[in-house]
């Protein structure tokens, strides 16, 4: 076979690549996140995977990482990961377009197939940035609320073992006062302990 006929080849090979989508990809999606108009567009991108419906089973986790990625510059840090906005939600108002780019890609040495990959276009606006910050409000509310609880169940906590153990102290006229010291104490220290073998271990 001639180089003429091998390169008349490659070129009906890379042009059937191009064309395999059915049309030209959108400007969006080679662009970076940006402000367009109103709103702060983040392009994401999900594949290549070889079906469509493996494209769309891998979306959630990629569109809640671009969540996170936006709540953090929206927020700060201490945001990120925190707020979880209902998929019914993200797909009413959050997604603005979706494209799916169909390319022949090199599979083997000496194989090719066809595969897909998922465009998103997010679109995060007033309302949405508005939702974004009346759910932190809500967590950081929660979070003070827990901390208070905390505090005040610690004191109720203290102030019944130191009671309790007056009272058992009065009772057996001090006769078992160091072990019952000992218990108290171990009392006051094996909750905050377990607690912070849950947190930190």
């Amino acid at each position: 076979m001639s180089s003429r006929a091998m390169l008349c080849i490659l070129l009906l090979v890379l042009c059937l690549s191009d064309s395999l989508s059915g049309e030209e990809p959108p400007a969006w999606v080679d662009a970076r996140p940006q402000r367009v108009g109103g709103e702060y567009q983040v392009p994401v991108h999900v594949g290549p995977y070889i079906t469509v419906i493996e494209c769309e089973a891998n979306l959630q986790p990629v569109v809640q990482a671009a969540i996170d990625d936006y709540v953090e510059q929206l927020i700060g840090p201490e945001a990120r990961g925190k707020i979880r906005l209902p998929w019914s939600y993200i797909e009413q108002h959050l997604i603005r377009e979706r494209f799916e780019e169909r390319r022949l890609f090199q599979l083997t040495s000496t194989q090719q197939g066809e595969m897909t990959t998922l465009h998103v276009l997010l679109g995060f606006n007033q309302e949405t940035n508005a939702l974004i910050r009346g759910l932190w409000r809500q967590i950081v509310g929660l979070q003070r609320l827990f901390r208070v609880g905390i505090v005040f169940g610690s004191l109720i906590w203290i102030m019944t073992v130191v009671w309790g153990y007056l009272r058992l102290d009065l009772q057996t006229q001090g006769h078992y006062r160091w072990r019952l010291r000992t218990v108290a104490l171990i009392l006051l220290v094996a909750p905050f302990a377990v607690a912070g073998f849950f947190v930190f271990g």
